[in-house]
C-alpha cells in the first residue's frame, strides 16, 4: 500500500538561454591543430546544448534528447549535456538505470558550461534513493556546498523513511515537520508522510503533523489537483470521528476515486460490502496493491460480499503490485489471466530493468529471462528446466543449453496459494514471491563484456555455471569461425564429448573432445560434403606453443564453462592433415613445434610418403622476438631419387646438399630465383617462375621444359628453385612445356 511515487523533473531545473564556454575546462593538449579542432567541436556542442535548452522550455523532450546526442557526438566532456540527457531520459520515461548513469557521468566529469551542478546532484540523489542506494544520498546532497531546496528536503525525508531505523524515522518526521512550514503548498510532503506512517499511531508528533495536513488539505489539493484523489484519501485515513466521515462524503460527492476508499467507506457505512467489491473491481486493470487487496478481503464479513469477492478473484484479469522488501516501492508486478498469474516481473533494485521476467500458462511457469548476463530459459515440467540460453548486449545468442527432464531444478519465483485470498479454501488464489534460495540478486555482479566472464565464479550467474554444465546434454554455441556458423556440443556429466560445427544447417566439421577441449576435428573446408581436413590438438603443458587456430571456439568454451580445462592449461593445434583426392592418404601434413616451429610435408604421388618437406626451426626461446631469423630447410628428391636439402636463414638460401654432398646455389641476376648446381639463363628462370606461379599452393614441384632444357622447379613459401635435369622425366611428375615462338 505504501507505494512512493517517483518524482519527475525537479522544480529547480533552470537553464540559461545563452551558454558560454568560460566555465568549461580549457582544451590544451599541446597540439595546436588538435586544440583548434577540439574547440570547433566544443562550439558546435554548446550550440546543441542551447537548442536543447530551448526545447526543454517547450517541454519537447524528444527534441531535447536528439540535440543532446548530437552535442555529445561533438564533445562528450561537457557535464551539461549529460545532465540534459538524464533529464530527457527521465521525461521520456526511460528506465531509472539510464537516468542514473547519465547523471553520474555529469557529476563525474564536473565540467560545466552553465552551472547546473546542484540540479544534477538532486536528480542523481533521487534516483539513488529509488534504487536502494540510501547510504549514498546524504553524501551527494550534503557535500559542500550543501543543497537546500524543496526537492533536496523531499529526497532526504524519503530516504530516511526507507531506511526505517528508529533514528532515521525520527529524522524523516522532523524533515516533514519543517517542510510543512517552509513549503506549505508542496503536496509531496503530506503524501510522503501519509504513505509512510500508520493511521493508528498515537505518537504525539505523528498526530500533530497529521492533524495539520488534514486541516489544510484543501490548499494542498488546490496546489496539486492531479494528486487530489490520492492525497485526500490518505488524509481521510488519518482523520478520526466525524471529520473522517465528512472527508469521505466530500470525496465521494466530488467523484474522486481510489481503491483505498472501499474498505474505509464500508467501515463508515458509506458503502455496502457488495458495492465495495464492485468498487474495487474497477481498479484491477490499472493495478491493485497486494496489501490493500488482502486487507480489504479480510475486512469482509457478509457472505454475499465474500461470494462476489471470491468470484472476482477466481476469474481475476488484472494486475497486482507488490512491495516485497518493505521500502514503499513496488518491485514486483503480476499480470493475471483467469485468476492465475500470466506474467511476473521482478525488479530487485528498482532501477526499472527487471532482474527476471516469467511467463506462465494458467499459473504454471513456462519460460522467462533473467539478469545479469541476459539469460533466458524454459521449463519442461516445472520447476525442472528444459533449456537455458545467454545473449550478448546486442541480443545475439551466445549459447543455448538443452537439459534432460529432471536434471536441473531451478526457479527464480515461488508461486504459493494465499489462504487469506482463497476464502478458507472455497477457491484457490496463487501469489508469486521471489525465490531467494535460487535467485538472490544481491549475489550477482553484472559484467560489462564477455571477456570479464572468463573463469567466472559461481556468483556471477543466475544459475551456477557448474550446475548448468553438469546438467546440460547439448549446448548450442555460435562461432565466428564462419559466417552464421554454430556448434552443437554434446555433453555428458558436465564434460563435452563431441561437437558438430554447422553453417546454414549443413555440417562442416566434427570434433572429439577431451576435458572440454577438442583433441581431434575433421573439417570439410571446401563444402563438398567430404571431410578432407583432420586437425589434432594437444595440451600446451609448458606454455611453449603459440599456434592456436581455434581461438573463437576456445573463447566460447571459456565464456560458457568458466575455464578451458580443469587445470586451466591451454590447448594448441598440434597437427593438420589434408586429403584432397579422397584416397584416404593425406596429401598434406603440417605439424606445429614449440616457439613457432613447424614441419610441412607434401605427398605428390599418393604413395603415403612425403615428396617435399619444409621445416621451420623453433625460435631460440620463449621470449625471443617473433621475427627472429631461424633456420629453414626445404627437402625434395631429384630425378634419381637423391634427397636435396636447401638450408635458409631469414629467407635467403645458405647451403644446399644433394645426397649428402654440397651443391652450389646461385641467385638469378634478374629474378628472385635460385639455381641449384648448374645455372640456366634468366629467360629459363622466368619460364619456371611463370609455371610455378600458376599453382597457388604453398609448395609446388613440377618439371618445366623450355628450349630443349628440362628443369625441376620447386616453390617453397616465397622462394623458388630450379635444378636442371638429365635423362628422362621422373615418373608421375607433371611436365609443363611451352611451344617455341613462331618466327
Amino acid at each position: 500500500m505504501n507505494k512512493i511515487v517517483k518524482i519527475g523533473v525537479f522544480a529547480l531545473f533552470e537553464l540559461a538561454s545563452i551558454f558560454s564556454a568560460v566555465a568549461l575546462k580549457p582544451i590544451n593538449t599541446g597540439d595546436a591543430l588538435k586544440d583548434s579542432a577540439a574547440m570547433a567541436n566544443r562550439r558546435t556542442a554548446l550550440r546543441c546544448l542551447a537548442l536543447a535548452n530551448d526545447y526543454a522550455v517547450q517541454s519537447n523532450w524528444g527534441a531535447v534528447a536528439s540535440q543532446v546526442e548530437l552535442g555529445l557526438a561533438y564533445d562528450d566532456s561537457i557535464s551539461d549535456l549529460w545532465y540534459m540527457k538524464a533529464l530527457a531520459c527521465n521525461k521520456n520515461k526511460k528506465p531509472s538505470a539510464d537516468v542514473l548513469s547519465c547523471a553520474e557521468k555529469a557529476l563525474e566529469l564536473d565540467n560545466w558550461a552553465n552551472y547546473n551542478y546542484d540540479s544534477a546532484r538532486v536528480l542523481y540523489a533521487d534516483i539513488l534513493c529509488d534504487t536502494l542506494r540510501y547510504e549514498e544520498v546524504s553524501a551527494v546532497l550534503d557535500k559542500a556546498p550543501l543543497v537546500f531546496s524543496a526537492d533536496a528536503e523531499y529526497i532526504r525525508a524519503k530516504t530516511f523513511y526507507r531506511i526505517r531505523t528508529p533514528g532515521a524515522l525520527e529524522q524523516a518526521r522532523n524533515k516533514i515537520d519543517n517542510a510543512r512550514q517552509i513549503y506549505p503548498k508542496d503536496s509531496r510532503f503530506p503524501l510522503l508522510f501519509f504513505k509512510n506512517e500508520s493511521p493508528t499511531d498515537d505518537n504525539e508528533q505523528v498526530r500533530r503533523i497529521a492533524n495539520f495536513f488534514i486541516s489544510t488539505i484543501s490548499q494542498y489539493a488546490a496546489a496539486a489537483p492531479d494528486k487530489d484523489a490520492e492525497l485526500e484519501i490518505y488524509a481521510a485515513l488519518f482523520a478520526r470521528g466525524a471529520i473522517q466521515t465528512k472527508m469521505l462524503q466530500s470525496y465521494s460527492a466530488r467523484g474522486l476515486k481510489h481503491p483505498l476508499f472501499a474498505e474505509i467507506a464500508v467501515k463508515k457505512n458509506l458503502l455496502s460490502q457488495e458495492k465495495a467489491v464492485q468498487y474495487i473491481e474497477k481498479f484491477a486493470a490499472k493495478g491493485l496493491d497486494y496489501d490493500l487487496l488482502k486487507s480489504f478481503v479480510l475486512s469482509l464479513t457478509e457472505n454475499g460480499a465474500k461470494e462476489k469477492a471470491a468470484a472476482f478473484l477466481l476469474a481475476f484479469n488484472g494486475v497486482i503490485m507488490r512491495d516485497t522488501d518493505g521500502d514503499g516501492v513496488y518491485n514486483m508486478r503480476v499480470v493475471y489471466s483467469r485468476g492465475r498469474p500470466k506474467t511476473i516481473i521482478y525488479d530487485a533494485n528498482q532501477d526499472e530493468l527487471h532482474e527476471w521476467r516469467v511467463a506462465c500458462d494458467f499459473g504454471t511457469p513456462l519460460s522467462g529471462s533473467a539478469n545479469p548476463n541476459n539469460m533466458f530459459f524454459e521449463w519442461g515440467e516445472y520447476p525442472y528446466l528444459k533449456s537455458v540460453g545467454f545473449r550478448d548486449e546486442k541480443n545475439n545468442t551466445l549459447a543455448m543449453y538443452d537439459i534432460p527432464q529432471g536434471a536441473l531444478k531451478w526457479t527464480p519465483v515461488k508461486i504459493e496459494e494465499d489462504k487469506d485470498l482463497s476464502f478458507g479454501g472455497s477457491i484457490q488464489f496463487f501469489v508469486p514471491l521471489p525465490n531467494l534460495d535460487d535467485y538472490n540478486s544481491k549475489n550477482f555482479v553484472v559484467r560489462s563484456s564477455l571477456k570479464d566472464r572468463t573463469r567466472a565464479k559461481q556468483s556471477l550467474y543466475p544459475i551456477p555455471a557448474e550446475k548448468l554444465a553438469a546438467a546440460a546434454s547439448i549446448a548450442h554455441v555460435p562461432t565466428k569461425e564462419r559466417s552464421g556458423a554454430s556448434i552443437l556440443f554434446y555433453v555428458l556429466d558436465g564434460k563435452i564429448q563431441s561437437g558438430d560445427y554447422m553453417q546454414g544447417g549443413k555440417l562442416y566439421a566434427r570434433a572429439q573432445f577431451k576435458n572440454d577441449m577438442p583433441y581431434l576435428r575433421t573439417v570439410d573446408a571446401d563444402g563438398d560434403g567430404v571431410f578432407e581436413t583432420t586437425e589434432l590438438y594437444e595440451k600446451d603443458k609448458d606454455n611453449s606453443m603459440d599456434v592456436h587456430s581455434m581461438e573463437d571456439e576456445r573463447n566460447i568454451i571459456i565464456n560458457m564453462f568458466g575455464s578451458v580445462t580443469s587445470d586451466n592449461e591451454p590447448w594448441y593445434l598440434k597437427q593438420i592433415q589434408v586429403d584432397t583426392n579422397r584416397d584416404s592418404v593425406p596429401d598434406f601434413t603440417e605439424e606445429y613445434l614449440p616457439f613457432g616451429g613447424k614441419i610441412s610435408s607434401w605427398d605428390t604421388n599418393n604413395d603415403g610418403k612425403w615428396d617435399i618437406r619444409y621445416v621451420k626451426k623453433s625460435r631460440s626461446g620463449k621470449n625471443a622476438p617473433k621475427d627472429e631469423a631461424v633456420l629453414e630447410e626445404a627437402y625434395f628428391y631429384d630425378e634419381n631419387k637423391a634427397q636435396v636439402c636447401i638450408s635458409s636463414k631469414g629467407g635467403v638460401p645458405a647451403s644446399v646438399t644433394k645426397g649428402g654432398r654440397a651443391v652450389t646455389v646461385t641467385e638469378d641476376p634478374m629474378y628472385k630465383f635460385y639455381w641449384l648446381g648448374k645455372t640456366g639463363s634468366s629467360e629459363l628462370a622466368k619460364e619456371v617462375l611463370t609455371a610455378l606461379s600458376r599453382n597457388s599452393n604453398q609448395c609446388v614441384a613440377m618439371v618445366v621444359e623450355y628450349g630443349g632444357v628440362r628443369v625441376k622447379g620447386i616453390k617453397v613459401g616465397d622462394n623458388a628453385y630450379g635444378m636442371i635435369m638429365k635423362g628422362l622425366p621422373v615418373e608421375n611428375e607433371k611436365k609443363v612445356s611451352k611451344p617455341k615462338d613462331k618466327k
